[in-house]
């Protein structure tokens, strides 16, 4: 029995492999080494900021607004605990 992509249990491919009594590949040592060899190469997924919610990015647009001119120097020289918001 094949299984189409849009009929595969929602608990994944590991059990739907063990329901029709086929063996997971993922045990396979060729497998586990070609995987280690992408993660070696390419590394993990990298760790993203979170977004700018609503109001924080409110209080920003309030902060740049109430300068007293857009020339005037938006870089903060005094690093984080300087910034306004």
């Amino acid at each position: 029995m094949m299984l189409a992509v849009a009929t595969i249990p929602p608990y994944g491919w590991s059990q739907a492999l063990a329901d029709l009594g086929q063996i997971s590949p993922i045990a396979d040592p060729t497998v586990k080494a070609i995987w280690a060899g992408i993660r070696r190469v390419h590394g993990a997924a990298e760790d993203h900021a979170a977004p700018v919610t609503v109001p924080l990015l409110r209080r920003m647009i309030a902060s740049s607004s109430s300068r007293s001119s857009p020339t005037s120097s938006s870089r903060s020289r005094g690093g984080a605990e300087s910034w306004p918001w």
